[in-house]
């Protein structure tokens, strides 16, 4: 898959054209080529409309020029009627076999901060279960990939709702900050670091198969990924990059063997959306 980069041209205040994104990916020949959208700013709730309908006219012009690329259209929207609103206007467009949700990052982060509290009076795990939700009902059938997916509690829980699909950049970013991941635990520090509590689960550490950690002691995988020693930051990366795609296999393998509901009580145990565990997996003891 080949993203268009709205979110980035959005913060960089970069202008290219749908035109010019089709010519890229001729060159390029991605297997999926991500429509040029505008994602919304929660800084800017009153622009969402006008960027919601220059997504529109940028998804039919690229559809009726895409030839033999595939192209993924991106619902975004900031209440579930807006949600529900975009859907049946793409649907009037195409019938896609891939769709994308955009716009969830910065709904996460700033809901608690911004009028998108006052916009949905819900908090954002909610919203952002209802809003899958709706988009999966409306596309049964198609490909679904949520964009900037922040942690591996996250896409578990996306996962769970019937999404196919997620990307994220928090492996590269938390190893940047001296933080590495672990299956079914959050964020941790080999180091202390900035108060935080020192790394205490070696079990779990002794298990890892990643490039960096196999074949070694465990001292000597801490030593290769303390965020106090110089030069480690492509160390973590590499740990964090392989325990996401690990976990992601792992979702998979529970869905195939019918083991979903035990599968999410163990890793989302700790996490903010183990509270959630009856909603996901209503037919669980």
């Amino acid at each position: 898959m080949m993203d268009s980069e709205g979110f980035q041209l959005m913060k960089k205040n970069i202008h290219i054209t749908s035109a010019k994104v089709l010519e890229i990916y001729k060159q390029a020949e991605p297997d999926i080529g991500v429509v040029l959208d505008f994602p919304f700013n929660p800084s800017d709730l009153n622009s969402r409309m006008k960027r919601w309908k220059k997504t529109l006219k940028n998804t039919r012009f690229m559809l009726e020029n895409s030839h033999d690329i595939v192209l993924m259209p991106v619902v975004h929207g900031y209440t579930l009627e807006e949600i529900k609103r975009a859907c049946d206007e793409i649907k009037d467009i195409t019938d896609p076999k891939v769709i994308g949700v955009g716009s969830l990052v910065p709904i996460v982060r700033y809901m608690k901060t911004s009028n998108l509290s006052k916009l949905n009076g819900v908090s954002a795990t909610k919203f952002m279960i209802d809003a899958i939700s709706i988009i999966r009902k409306e596309f049964p059938d198609a490909f679904l990939h949520v964009f900037g997916v922040g942690s591996v509690a996250t896409m578990h829980l996306m996962f769970s709702l019937g999404v196919d699909s997620v990307d994220s950049m928090s492996w590269r970013m938390k190893a940047a900050y001296g933080a590495i991941q672990l299956p079914g635990i959050g964020d941790r520090f080999i180091s202390p670091n900035n108060g935080r509590k020192q790394f205490k689960e070696d079990y779990l550490l002794n298990k890892c198969k990643c490039p960096v950690c196999i074949d070694k002691s465990l001292r000597e995988r801490k030593n290769a990924l303390d965020n106090s020693k110089h030069g480690t930051f492509y160390n973590r990366a590499i740990h964090n990059a392989y325990t996401f795609k690990e976990e992601e296999k792992a979702f998979h393998r529970a869905l195939i063997e019918n083991n979903t509901a035990k599968f999410l009580r163990k890793r989302l145990r700790g996490t903010k959306y183990y509270k959630l565990l009856p909603l996901l997996c209503p037919n669980s003891s």
